[in-house]
């Protein structure tokens, strides 16, 4: 929907990044975000149902983190039967974003996984203004999953485990098994870096149902532990954030 000053509200759809001008309200919930994503590697937002967890997103810490020099990479699931693999939808999900906002972009391979991508000894993308960008995957309406997820119980699964190396940089298995018979393959890779942050989505009834994720991404059981909350003028969200390590 495009908005202008004699129609300034979407409805009930939410604000988009293009409608950040028009966004109004939530400037100290956006900062405190801001502050704590860019001070941390995993970040749970989440909050009741209706409360414009989508909006404050897109039209509030986008564009914010954008001046700082990181690259939003919204990303919603499709969980329909017959979909495509949750793994493959992400992978397509960060190369369309990337091929959207970065002149001469690096854009990962078919055959390569987002892990591996995102530690490649050359990897790096670059702003306009010539400033290293720092990618921010963002899993926005994390709940489905749960809900929607439930149809297709083997593609969620599957994301489980990669998700699971994202949050804490861990070599996936294949790659380490390569990486076993041939020593030659870790030389392609920085394995220690992290030049990359998730973010996290959800409505807060479904934080039990991601409590159940805690064994294989400590991640999330940290992120609870260090739990914040920040209150918008008339409602209240509230996020979590794993400190840098």
């Amino acid at each position: 929907m495009q908005l202008d000053k004699d129609n300034p509200w979407p409805g009930l759809e939410s604000f988009e990044e293009d409608a950040h001008a028009f966004f109004f309200g939530r400037d100290r919930e956006i900062k405190l975000l801001r502050d704590h994503v860019l001070d941390s590697q995993v970040t749970v937002l989440y909050g009741r149902s209706g409360l414009g967890k989508t909006s404050l997103l897109q039209a509030g810490l986008f564009p914010s983190l954008r001046e700082r020099h990181l690259l939003p990479i919204y990303v919603r699931f499709d969980l329909k039967p017959g979909a495509a693999p949750l793994t493959q939808q992400l992978h397509h999900a960060v190369r369309d974003s990337i091929m959207a906002d970065v002149s001469d972009p690096m854009l990962p391979l078919d055959a390569e996984s987002l892990w591996e991508y995102l530690h490649r000894n050359d990897f790096e993308l670059w702003s306009g203004q010539n400033y290293p960008l720092i990618p921010m995957i963002v899993l926005d309406q994390f709940e489905e999953l749960f809900t929607l997820g439930e149809r297709v119980p083997e593609l969620v699964d599957a994301f489980r485990n990669e998700l699971g190396d994202l949050a804490e940089n861990r070599i996936p298995a294949d790659l380490a098994t390569r990486i076993d018979s041939d020593e030659g393959v870790a030389r392609r890779f920085n394995l220690r870096s992290r030049n990359y942050k998730l973010l996290i989505s959800m409505r807060e009834d479904f934080l039990p149902d991601l409590e159940g994720w805690c064994r294989l991404i400590p991640s999330l059981a940290r992120s609870r532990r260090d739990s914040f909350t920040c209150a918008p003028t008339t409602h209240s969200t509230r996020y979590m954030s794993q400190p840098h390590t």
